[in-house]
């Protein structure tokens, strides 16, 4: 049996078209991996080429290790001398080689993201004008994004959003990398193109030598990397690149779609294949994509097709607001799960990570088992343990933990050698740190500059502790906020990881806001209480879980049913600024909806936190009505051009079993049987989202709310 017989027409085209640059086009659950390790494979197998004539490049370790092995396991024999790696891997080698040639040590050592930021701090403390504008994490972002984009210093200097001298603060970094003998990511790539660009020899080396280059995920290449790949061409011009213009969404981390767009340009003379069929999703979901995709300008353009006919369109959901849309979504997923789909087919996706939020505490309301996808649990984000740690300490100033968490963040200058110190009085004279902290000026080991800064930091909680004392919990955790500098603190940083951060913080003010709504009569503390115990509400953390992520994460990834939550104006399109990215947001709506192999849930909200419109997305008003359900569920989305249509084909909820119980059947102190925890108390119950919660103390596993209608609980 040859290689390419279990290859489709179009496969097989693209893997036996082995000469020239070759644009492979892959949409959506295709077969791109299966093409590209089918035609090293086949240039293998057809003498073409010997195995170190062979460049393989991905972007992730574990892709080029999957890569290499699916095509060992073709031949069916070891391939020890093919360059299959990613692009920072093979271009490291490169540069160890003959980095003595541009001045480097070949056992220079690659600094990590950690150890960046500490020679940008170091740099900046060097020059106060600039370190009185961007802090290091910012000076770093700046660098690497000079570095990625081969920008040219001298139009960024001074220029735009930076206001400052950046070549300066370059090259003093640069200075500093090079006197410690070290190399960052970026200079990976950056490095072997200067050095390839100033040693031509050098070049013509691995021009030769490589005659064939293969490249997968190639709309998600860089500047830098394109122009190392054309370097590397010239010679043979044997170049395949593997890739889908339609799901090049990492434009924010450097990526650069006109690579792909302009392949046939700079790669010329190229052809072009288009792998159409995809074997994942239902026609009804890929009909509904592509109506999307199709409002791209700048594309290819393919369209997708299968043989999968499967009665579900997908379904728009319209809830009143966004814990509303959590537990429309929690039911539907217990319905989902009923009816015989795994929770771990099943994927909810979100374009934030701060809206994780509501569906978490859905799930856990619902005793649903989940995981975070490629993140942290809300709780467990950093950015949401300090403020809590705020808190906490506001309350009860003897809390040390929460204290030493946050004594220097946001950064106030209290260094490791004065908090080394104040523990040390602390554990002296038996003392709790706040009590150290509020005399330190009395303790010379702690005087003049420390004392200083460790009198600002008492002062600021004794601010937050006073206004405490009468004001609501809501105001509390507001001014909270302002007086530590956590969101400026983030503002200032402005990089895509920090805005995601202020985001979940005001996430966390919208928690507390329907907290106080649902339970006026609690307190901060039974609030801290509840967020202290969140993890221990259920310990299903094994087997079959729902998957929570963003849709970035969902990329490479596939689920039975899928779920598109947050489809407004300004979430989803997320739009931050004047000038957003709006085709890139329509190739990660369309990544997300693609996921999808039977059922694709489309959920909104009428009303959601401060700081985004009402306005359905336009991605759904692009979906031409035909080929969408839909029900309305409470308040009436602005819908515009859509409302009539949707209005018309809407389904209720009011004929099915999840309306609410006139009367509860469970009651405090009933005895109970659960299949899988035994036997239990009720502690309460409680009518929510249409459905009864029953908490109940089981022997051995503590506290569980479940959800009367599918947890099987028989009264004894």
């Amino acid at each position: 049996m040859s290689l390419i017989d279990n290859l489709n027409p179009q496969q097989r085209d693209a893997v036996t078209n082995t000469d020239g640059a070759v644009l492979v086009l892959a949409g959506a659950g295709s077969g791109k991996t299966r093409v590209l390790t089918h035609k090293v494979a086949y240039l293998l197998e057809q003498g073409k080429a010997r195995e170190w004539e062979i460049l393989a490049v991905t972007f992730t370790n574990k892709a080029a290790g999957e890569m290499k092995n699916r095509i060992q396991l073709l031949l069916r024999k070891e391939l020890p001398q093919m360059w299959v790696g990613t692009f920072h891997a093979i271009f490291a080698r490169l540069l160890r080689r003959h980095c003595e040639l541009i001045g480097y040590n070949p056992n220079f050592v690659i600094y990590d993201r950690e150890d960046q930021l500490k020679v940008a701090k170091e740099v900046l403390h060097s020059l106060p004008n600039i370190e009185a504008l961007i802090n290091p994490k910012r000076a770093v972002n700046i660098i690497s994004s000079v570095k990625s984009g081969l920008r040219e210093l001298i139009n960024v200097g001074k220029e735009g959003y930076f206001k400052f001298d950046s070549k300066m603060l370059f090259d003093a970094y640069e200075k500093k990398l090079k006197a410690y003998g070290a190399c960052d990511f970026d200079d990976l790539l950056i490095k072997p193109l200067e050095l390839m660009r100033e040693h031509p020899e050098i070049a013509e080396i691995y021009q030769n030598k490589l005659r064939y280059i293969l490249v997968d995920e190639f709309q998600d290449t860089n500047v830098v990397q394109n122009e190392l790949l054309k370097l590397l061409w010239i010679k043979h011009k044997n170049i395949t690149v593997v890739g889908d213009d339609d799901q090049s969404i990492y434009g924010w981390r450097g990526a650069e779609i006109t690579n792909i767009l302009n392949f046939p340009k700079n790669f010329a003379p190229a052809k072009i294949f288009r792998l159409e069929r995809n074997y994942r999703s239902s026609q009804a979901i890929l009909k509904a994509a592509q109506s999307v995709i199709e409002h791209n300008f700048n594309r290819h353009g393919k369209e997708l097709w299968t043989d999968k006919k499967d009665p579900h369109k997908p379904l728009l959901i319209t809830a009143a607001n966004e814990q509303d849309e959590a537990n429309t979504i929690a039911r539907l997923v217990l319905d989902l799960n009923s009816i015989g789909i795994n929770r771990s087919e099943i994927g909810v996706l979100y374009r934030t990570n701060a809206q994780s939020r509501s569906l978490e505490g859905a799930f856990r309301d619902y005793s649903i088992p989940y995981t975070i996808v490629g993140g942290l649990k809300f709780y467990q984000r950093k950015e949401i343990k300090d403020l809590l740690a705020y808190l906490k300490l506001t309350l009860n100033p003897q809390d040390s933990i929460s204290l030493l968490r946050i004594i220097n963040f946001p950064p106030r200058g209290i260094g490791s050698k004065t908090i080394s110190k104040l523990v040390e009085l602390s554990e002296n004279a038996g003392i709790s740190l706040w009590e150290v902290l509020q005399h330190s000026e009395e303790y010379d080991e702690l005087s003049g500059s420390p004392a200083k800064k460790l009198d600002k930091f008492c002062f600021l909680i004794k601010d937050i502790h006073e206004y405490s004392q009468n004001s609501t919990f809501l105001k509390l955790v507001k001014r909270t906020l302002e007086k530590s500098g956590m969101v400026d603190y983030y503002e200032l940083e402005g990089d895509e990881e920090a805005l995601s951060r202020k985001d979940n913080l005001q996430e966390f003010i919208a928690g507390v806001e329907e907290y106080v709504k649902n339970y006026p009569d609690r307190t901060i503390e039974d609030f801290l209480q509840e967020a202290a115990l969140v993890q221990d509400v259920d310990e299903w953390e094994e087997g079959d879980l729902v998957n929570l992520m963003t849709v970035h994460c969902a990329k490479g990834l596939e689920f039975n049913a899928v779920f598109i939550t947050g489809l407004e104006e300004g979430l989803f399109p997320l739009i931050r600024d004047d000038h957003p990215n709006i085709e890139e947001e329509r190739r990660l709506f369309y990544v997300g909806a693609t996921r999808a192999k039977e059922r694709l849930y489309l959920s909104c909200a009428a009303i959601r936190r401060e700081g985004f419109g009402s306005a359905l997305s336009r991605f759904v008003e692009e979906i031409p009505p035909a080929l969408i359900d839909s029900y309305h569920k409470g308040r009436t989305l602005n819908l515009g051009k859509r409302s009539a249509a949707l209005s018309s084909k809407a389904k209720s909820w009011d004929s099915s079993d999840t309306s609410p119980p006139l009367i509860k059947s469970f009651h405090r102190g009933d005895q109970v049987e659960h299949y899988k925890f035994g036997l239990g108390m009720v502690a309460g119950s409680e009518i929510r989202g249409g459905d009864e919660l029953v908490t109940v103390f089981f022997q051995g596993y503590g506290a569980k709310k479940l959800v009367a209608r599918v947890a099987g609980l028989k009264k004894v």
